[in-house]
């Protein structure tokens, strides 16, 4: 069977869009019977999930979850060529401790010379294939999706053996929270070399892939491991949780991978895991890193691990540049623009002249942060179109729809004047993940002491999750004032005086058009705030900016001096490691001469 690729992931705007979870995506093909309910839980912090462990089964064979209704999993594996690891793959899922019946395999092939066959069939597997173009394992993975039957898709590679209860732990976290990806990690060691005849289809049948790996040199992604254990299992608040996601031991809901769009083709390695993660990690998702879903590279070493590591992530840079706005491989300080920005400002231009609406925008573009993209929403009206002779010609500025699914937005219900560092100092916390959502407001003389909000800003991630919960509690997903008291329950909020930003330091008291949302100058769930209160806040918020920036630049050295720890960790790993798969490889040659010489009647020198 042959297919075309799945086409890129969608890049919608504000709100979740086309990828959020909220809603299945057309097509689909997999029932979704009872689905769980998103993630209720702060920010990432999965520890808070109620699931059950890996061991508490329905009964002999079966996976977590006693009484819950059966989830069946289809385990989705590309491959290209078969060097004799596929039928220790395979037979290592027959050992899983979880009912067979709800087990389906996909092996996709991708346009291997001489097409690949099933090498073992105790299990349902179906081969699919496609034409080679290139890298290709994105393209098998979806093609693999589109094709699977289960509720939930498990992603594997071709080379790895699975742990007996790996298909179980990935399992008990898709019954809780509908919105999980689940990363299990991957443990490198010589296995065919070291093990020999003993590493066999049968022995892994039957369960024993830890008995045979007990003697072999072990180690895990150097990598994976420091990253997740930096971030405290992936419950740290940051911006760049999804650098974790690897495709290798990874699995979704089928209805929630579809939504998202599933993996984007790129062609090239090293890329198209962390993209879908970032995709992912910005709709909301709950990134689980469970280390007892493991797996076994049945040879020692990765990719990335080898010599070939370096040419492979300097080849994605530009793809991790244009589709991945968090992390630190985006240059910072960049004048080029990107195709997905790290923050986009709306503004609702309507009901306003267009000289302050160009002023606004210019005050945005000109400003100390320069990933930033604006999007306009005018009326069809003189001032509409005047604005739009200006503005239209410059791509940093869209007119009306949504633009790109930026990790931070910010919404102006009316245009105000902005200074340089506005948009760039109070990004920051939102990018950081520190909070959710930020509502800046200035003191309004209108005979009452109230403020006026000129701005609201949100994380994406935030924002998505929030209206999957809202839903889930019943309630309407596009009203804001649920939505914003979710955000602040889960991920946190903050209010900020715009005067000491630089934002809106001379708003009108008269406001302008409604948002689109129906906000006026105070916005849903926005709470009261007397105008000496802003002003405390605004001097407390200069000190904290102050203190932030000290942080910061702790922060950037720290990491700068982790980063030359784990570069010279990483090294002295590999060199440990060539030393001890040497001196194995010696032990285990003697051993099989000693074995040789005694079954020939002989005796070892």
């Amino acid at each position: 069977m042959t297919d075309d690729p799945r086409p890129t992931g969608p890049h919608a705007g504000r709100g979740s869009g086309a990828v959020s979870g909220s809603t299945a995506a057309a097509g689909a093909e997999s029932p979704v019977r009872g689905r769980p309910p998103a993630a209720a839980v702060k920010d990432n912090d999965w520890r808070a999930l109620p699931v059950p462990t890996p061991d508490q089964g329905e009964g002999e064979g079966a996976g977590p979850g006693e009484g819950q209704d059966a989830t069946t999993v289809s385990v989705v594996i590309p491959a290209r060529g078969d060097g004799g690891a596929l039928a220790l793959t395979l037979a290592a899922l027959e050992a899983q401790r979880y009912p067979a019946e709800l087990l389906e395999v996909l092996l996709v092939d991708d346009g291997s010379d001489p097409p690949l066959e099933v090498p073992r069939e105790e299990l349902p597997v179906r081969l699919l294939r496609q034409e080679r173009e290139g890298f290709g394992a994105g393209r098998a993975r979806n093609l693999g999706a589109r094709h699977a039957r289960g509720e939930v898709l498990l992603f594997l590679d071709a080379d790895m053996v699975a742990e007996p209860d790996l298909v179980a732990a990935h399992v008990r976290w898709h019954r809780a929270a509908r919105d999980a990806v689940v990363i299990g990690p991957r443990w490198f060691a010589p296995l065919r070399e070291q093990a020999g005849d003993a590493l066999s289809a049968d022995a892994l049948a039957q369960g024993r892939i830890t008995e045979l790996a007990a003697d072999v040199p072990t180690e895990g992604e150097p990598w994976w491991v420091e990253f997740v254990e930096r971030t405290d299992e992936l419950t740290v608040a940051r911006g760049d949780l999804h650098a974790a996601v690897i495709s290798c031991n990874l699995s979704l809901r089928a209805d929630y991978f579809h939504a998202l769009g599933g993996f984007t083709a790129f062609g090239r390695r090293g890329i198209e895991d962390t993209e879908l993660g970032w995709r992912a990690y910005a709709d909301g998702a709950l990134l689980v890193p469970d280390r007892s879903a493991g797996a076994w590279h049945v040879d020692a070493g990765s990719h990335l691990m080898s010599g070939e590591a370096a040419d492979t992530k300097r080849r994605r840079l530009p793809l991790l540049w244009h589709h991945v706005p968090a992390g630190s491989a985006r240059p910072r300080d960049a004048a080029r623009r990107f195709l997905v920005p790290r923050v986009v400002v709306e503004v609702d231009g309507r009901g306003h002249p267009f000289e302050e609406v160009v002023d606004c925008v210019d005050g945005i573009l000109a400003g100390r942060l320069r990933d930033v993209a604006v999007v306009v929403d005018l009326a069809d009206d003189e001032e509409g179109r005047l604005v739009r002779e200006a503005l239209e010609p410059d791509d940093r500025v869209a007119l009306d729809g949504d633009g790109p699914p930026a990790p931070v937005r910010w919404r102006l219900p009316s245009p105000v004047p902005v200074g340089p560092d506005a948009v760039a100092e109070l990004s920051e916390p939102l990018e950081r993940g520190q909070v959710g959502i930020v509502r800046v407001a200035v003191p309004v003389d209108t005979g009452e002491d109230a403020p006026e909000v000129v701005a609201i800003g949100w994380r994406r991630r935030a924002w998505c999750r929030a209206e999957r919960v809202v839903a889930d509690r019943g309630g309407d997903p596009g009203d804001e004032e649920a939505l914003t008291e979710v955000i602040e329950e889960l991920f946190g909020g903050r209010w900020a005086g715009g005067s000491a930003h630089g934002f809106g330091a001379q708003a009108s008291p008269s406001g302008g058009g409604a948002s689109p949302s129906g906000a006026g100058a105070a916005p849903s769930g926005a709470r009261a705030a007397s105008g000496a209160q802003l002003r405390a806040l605004s001097q407390a918020q200069r000190e904290e900016e102050r203190v932030r920036d000290l942080l910061a630049k702790a922060r950037a050295e720290r990491d700068e001096l982790a980063g030359r720890v784990d570069e010279l960790a990483e090294q002295l790993t590999r060199a440990q490691n060539r030393k001890v798969v040497r001196a194995a490889n010696r032990v285990g040659a003697v051993r099989r001469d000693v074995r040789r010489r005694a079954k020939g009647g002989g005796r070892a020198s």
